[in-house]
């Protein structure tokens, strides 16, 4: 787990650091609700478990938009990659991985994006063989004509991988 705390508080110091406002999101205030962000959440985890490919791909913002989804195994400036985003996640679909989202709080709309924080279900069959484990998480999306989508994904480590 102490991967966790340091994923988080380097991409939350980053989202910090720019004043609330990543330089390629839109000028105009967010339209992010809490409704409309848990449910681009919950399509995640579905099309996650289902290697929905062409799904994943709308469900997160292109760049310059996208910044990063990191957990294990996508960190650094592998995390920020977002041409290698859908392959990532095949890859982990073909290893068994699936998720569940368990809880999610809308934390609130800073400039041009709303924010939130959630606890995934993930279950891995190489760790805790095949167990489900709740892991925490953060993330930002930007929102727009009743769209959400994913700009920042955070969620922590695998206990035992």
């Amino acid at each position: 787990m102490r991967w966790t705390g340091a994923i988080l508080l380097v991409a939350f110091s980053f989202l910090a650091g720019t004043g609330g406002a990543l330089a390629s999101t839109p000028t105009g205030p967010s339209e992010c609700s809490a409704k409309g962000v848990h449910s681009v959440l919950r399509s995640f985890a579905s099309a996650f478990n289902r290697d929905d490919s062409e799904e994943l791909d709308e469900i997160f913002a292109q760049k310059p938009d996208f910044q990063w989804y990191s957990t294990d195994g996508r960190i650094g400036q592998a995390a920020k990659r977002r041409d290698t985003l859908i392959p990532y996640f095949s890859r982990r679909h073909i290893k068994g991985e699936r998720l569940g989202v368990t809880s999610f709080r809308f934390t609130g709309n800073s400039r041009h994006y709303g924010n939130f924080e959630m606890t995934m279900r993930r279950s891995v069959p190489s760790a805790r063989d095949g167990d489900w484990v709740r892991i925490p998480g953060k993330g930002a999306a930007v929102c727009a004509g009743g769209s959400s989508r994913l700009i920042v994904m955070s969620f922590g480590n695998m206990p035992g991988r």
